[in-house]
């Protein structure tokens, strides 16, 4: 039966006043307060909203898409924590790295010194041996 029922205040108090709900063209029932449509669809109540179209989620819908939320937001911190801890993992490579260049170069500077220095002393060796000869 398509019937409504709805309380108003008059001089008397509140009364329930009844009336005769009529389908839109598109088979549903208008509310004009709500500006969506009323209708059954597969023994469920829904509400569709003819501006776009589509029909308002349902209790046990936005339970599930509230559940896919969380878990698509769990993915995506756990990927974000594991690229934080890549990126960490990667700058202390960086940085080992930097501190073997930087051991290697001060080793060639030390190196090349002592060469300066053997080959300096070797000149004043030679040049002490063909003195005495």
């Amino acid at each position: 039966r398509d019937c409504w029922r709805r309380r108003t205040s008059c001089s008397e108090g509140t009364v329930d006043v009844y009336g005769q709900v009529r389908k839109n063209r598109s088979g549903r029932f208008e509310s004009k307060v709500l500006k969506l449509e009323l209708c059954v669809v597969d023994d469920t109540l829904r509400f569709h909203d003819p501006a776009t179209g589509e029909f308002l989620r349902t209790a046990l819908e936005s339970q599930v898409r509230a559940r896919e939320a969380d878990a698509e937001k769990r993915r995506a911190d756990e990927e974000q924590a594991r690229a934080d801890k890549e990126h960490v993992r990667a700058d202390k490579e960086r940085a080992r790295a930097e501190r073997e260049r930087a051991a290697r170069q001060v080793t060639e500077q030390q190196a090349a010194v002592e060469r300066e220095a053997a080959e300096s002393r070797i000149a004043e060796l030679e040049a002490q041996l063909r003195a005495l000869r």
